[in-house]
């Protein structure tokens, strides 16, 4: 039998140049309710791991997560990434820290003080001036509890801090996307009047769009951009829409998804 501390059995692995921890915002869950539970990666100074889309070079990170039946997983939140440029190439990934959050739902006939056992398996690539694979197989187990008996464990903060930066919606934006000679023009206007600074735009799609650093944006006032997005010269096809994340609004990140007309 596989002991339970303090109501969470947390498994860190450590793997070349980072540590990977499986943590979880709440002591327990609640039979019917849902909570949070993460991948957490602390990288050595100077070390990377990718987003879902790579840039120019890297590997996606990927988490499978694995529950007991009659449990489920949300998709995986992904952080905002940060470009890495290196020896002329850019790549979209994180440093130091990251936290790969999700939410899991307990079924309503979950019993009260039982542990359930929750794993992922994380596959990635870490760099710095070489590449290293890396692998974590984590485990630990979930306590079942009553709604009224349920704290926060220590991370609790890091899940709240960590979700006030996820990418936000731009359904309210007035977005479009306009192809001309293969550099695709976004235009929009953040509906807060919110101060520009340098609007930076990280594609989901591989190969879609040119990594290096864009054309400047356009402010013709405050909240109104222009930005000049190159195709990429090895896309297979001219894209028919835009996605991905925005920075440069403020603190905040925006998700876009918008068609491409010619």
């Amino acid at each position: 039998m596989i002991p339970v501390i303090a109501l969470l059995m947390i498994q860190t692995a450590s793997t070349p140049h980072c540590k990977v921890e499986l943590i979880a915002e709440n002591t327990a869950i609640a039979p019917g309710e849902s909570a949070r539970i993460g991948v957490r990666v602390t990288m050595d100074d100077g070390w990377h791991i990718y987003w879902k889309n790579p840039g120019d070079s890297g590997i996606p990170t990927k988490i499978n997560w694995n529950l007991p039946k009659g449990w489920k997983v949300s998709d995986m939140k992904w952080p905002t990434p940060q470009a890495i440029e290196a020896d002329g190439f850019t790549s979209f990934g994180y440093e130091k820290s990251v936290l790969f959050m999700t939410r899991i739902v307990a079924p309503k006939d979950a019993k009260i003080g039982s542990n359930i056992p929750i794993s992922a398996d994380m596959e990635f690539l870490i760099c710095k001036e070489s590449c290293l694979p890396g692998n974590a197989k984590l485990s630990t187990f979930l306590k079942v509890g009553d709604a009224a008996l349920i704290k926060p464990t220590k991370w609790a903060e890091e899940f709240e801090s960590t979700a006030l930066y996820l990418p936000r919606s731009t359904a309210n934006w007035n977005l479009s996307a306009e192809n001309i000679h293969n550099i695709i023009i976004l235009s929009g206007q953040h509906p807060d009047y919110v101060q520009l600074g340098e609007v930076k735009f990280f594609g989901e799609d591989p190969g879609a769009f040119d990594n290096s650093l864009h054309l400047p944006a356009v402010s013709r006032s405050a909240g109104i951009f222009t930005l000049n997005i190159p195709v990429s010269p090895y896309a297979s096809k001219p894209p028919t829409r835009i996605k991905g994340v925005l920075t440069g609004f403020g603190t905040h990140s925006y998700e876009i998804n918008v068609p491409i007309t010619n």
